[in-house]
């Protein structure tokens, strides 16, 4: 479930809940500042609270594909779902 959350420390917060209690998470909130993400606040099933602040987001910046280098595991079965169909 998502919920919208007032509005806080100039950010706009979604609440995000697990529909199920299997997934190790009572909640995730997510903080936006004019719509880029800016905070994350999540606390697990054993009471714990995580925060995350995230700083310099840049958005829509070109990522050269050099920067990413992806080499399966032996024996990792692998399905390209880009291939044409």
């Amino acid at each position: 479930m998502i919920e919208k959350v007032e509005q806080n420390d100039d950010l706009q917060w979604l609440k995000l809940i697990p529909k199920e209690d299997s997934s190790g998470f009572d909640f995730i909130q997510i903080g936006f500042r004019q719509g880029v993400l800016s905070r994350m606040l999540l606390k697990d099933s054993f009471g714990q609270t995580t925060q995350l602040l995230f700083t310099n987001v840049a958005v829509l910046t070109p990522i050269d594909d050099d920067i990413f280098q992806f080499q399966a595991p032996q024996g990792a079965d692998v399905f390209d779902e880009t291939a044409e169909q």
